[in-house]
């Protein structure tokens, strides 16, 4: 699946470095300036890259937190009991949350994390081999 990933985004990356057109910003126009990027380079795009498996964490700290709330409420508890686990579990969501963000700016590429794979679609030639 990667590999066909990897197909599209090469050739969605060509299509669109076909269509990208030297044109300078509007700003510009009748002013006599350069524009302000290099309109011969091509546009670059980078195709997706598997992520970090951490980041579905990211789901799984708040449906907790809130099932442990639900928890808390069935055993009729009237304390502060319940804020502690629910805000802990939350701050780590949004530590995950951060330190997926880091991995993502550092790659510089989309990141695919595979977390649950509805429906598994392949195409296969007649002679039976994956296209």
């Amino acid at each position: 699946m990667v590999g066909t990933l990897n197909n599209l985004a090469s050739g969605f990356g060509q299509t669109l470095a076909a269509a990208h057109a030297p044109v300078g910003h509007a700003a510009d126009a009748g002013h006599g300036a350069a524009a302000a990027h290099d309109a011969a380079a091509p546009f670059v795009f980078t195709a997706p890259e598997a992520g970090p498996g951490f980041a579905l964490l990211i789901l799984v700290f708040p449906i907790l937190a809130t099932i442990l709330c639900g928890v808390y409420a069935a055993l009729g508890v009237k304390s502060k009991l319940p804020a502690w686990p629910a805000v802990a579990l939350l701050g780590a969501g949004f530590v995950t949350t951060l330190m997926v963000a880091s991995e993502v700016f550092a790659s510089g590429a989309p990141l695919i994390v595979n977390g649950f794979e509805w429906i598994n679609v392949e195409w296969k030639t007649p002679t039976g081999e994956q296209s």
